[in-house]
C-alpha cells in the first residue's frame, strides 16, 4: 500500500513538474510589448466585373479603407464582388487575376497558383452567395488567417452588411478587421495564452516537448498530437 501511495505521489509530483515546465515554455507577450509595422493602408482596387456596386459604393469603400492602419505585409489589396459565382468562388478570383493581374498570382505554384507574397484580397460572390478572403503566403501567416476559426469570424462580420444590401459596409468590415494593427496584437496575445494553457494542459500528463511548425506549436501526448489545421479554402457560404 506504501509502495502504491509512492507511486502516486511520484506521478503528481512529475504531473505538477510537467506542468510547470510547459507553463513556463510559452511566453506570452504584454499587450504593448507588441508592435507591428505599419504603414496605413495601400490603396484599394476595385474589381466589379458585373456592375454590382454603385459609383458611390466604390467612393466610400476607397475613403473608408484609407483610414486603416494596416501591416506593412499588406502591399496589393483588392475588394471582389461577383454578381454571379462558381460554387468555388475561388476559381472566380483566380481567372480574374490571371486575365487582369497575372502579377499578383505566385507562378512558382504552376496552375494551382495562389496570391503573390504581399496580395490580399477581401470579397463577396451573390449567386451562391460566399465571403471570402484570400492573400500571398506571408499576408496569410501576418494576419492569421490560416487559423480557421479566427478567419470565419472575419468573414462572419461581412454578412450583416450583405444581408441588408449594404455591401461596401460588409466588405469594409471584414477589411478593418482583417488588417487593424490593434486586432493583430490582441489576437497574438490570445494565441499566446492558448498555447501556454496547452502546453500546461499536456506536459502536466506526461507528454513531451513542443514542437513549433509554421508558427503554431504542435504538443505530443503519447499518441495524441494537437496541431494547426491545415490550410483551407478561405471562404464560408451563408
Amino acid at each position: 500500500m506504501n509502495e502504491i501511495a509512492a507511486v502516486v505521489g511520484t506521478s503528481a509530483l512529475v504531473g505538477l513538474g510537467g506542468a510547470a515546465v510547459g507553463y513556463n515554455t510559452v511566453d506570452v507577450p504584454q499587450r504593448d510589448q507588441i508592435a507591428l509595422q505599419t504603414v496605413g493602408a495601400p490603396s484599394a482596387t476595385i474589381d466589379d466585373p458585373q456592375s454590382v456596386l454603385s459609383p458611390a459604393d466604390r467612393d466610400r469603400l476607397v475613403r473608408d479603407t484609407a483610414n486603416i492602419d494596416a501591416p506593412e505585409v499588406v502591399t496589393d489589396f483588392h475588394y471582389m464582388v461577383f454578381k454571379t459565382n462558381h460554387e468555388n468562388i475561388l476559381d472566380d478570383v483566380e481567372e480574374l487575376l490571371r486575365s487582369q493581374y497575372p502579377d499578383l498570382i505566385d507562378q512558382s505554384k504552376g496552375e494551382n497558383g495562389r496570391p503573390a507574397d504581399g496580395v490580399l484580397i477581401v470579397g463577396v460572390g451573390l449567386d451562391p452567395r460566399q465571403a471570402f478572403i484570400y492573400g500571398g503566403d506571408d499576408v496569410s501567416d501576418e494576419l492569421m488567417l490560416n487559423d480557421v476559426s479566427y478567419r470565419e469570424s472575419l468573414l462572419d462580420a461581412m454578412k450583416p452588411g450583405v444581408e441588408e444590401g449594404n455591401i461596401p459596409s460588409g466588405l469594409f468590415r471584414t477589411a478593418n478587421l482583417a488588417m487593424s494593427a490593434d486586432t493583430l496584437a490582441d489576437r497574438q496575445v490570445s494565441n499566446a495564452e492558448s498555447e501556454r494553457m496547452g502546453a500546461t494542459l499536456v506536459l502536466g500528463l506526461g507528454g513531451g516537448a513542443p514542437r513549433r511548425v509554421s508558427g503554431r506549436l504542435w504538443w505530443r501526448c503519447g499518441a495524441l498530437v494537437v496541431k494547426q489545421l491545415p490550410r483551407r479554402a478561405k471562404t464560408t457560404s451563408w
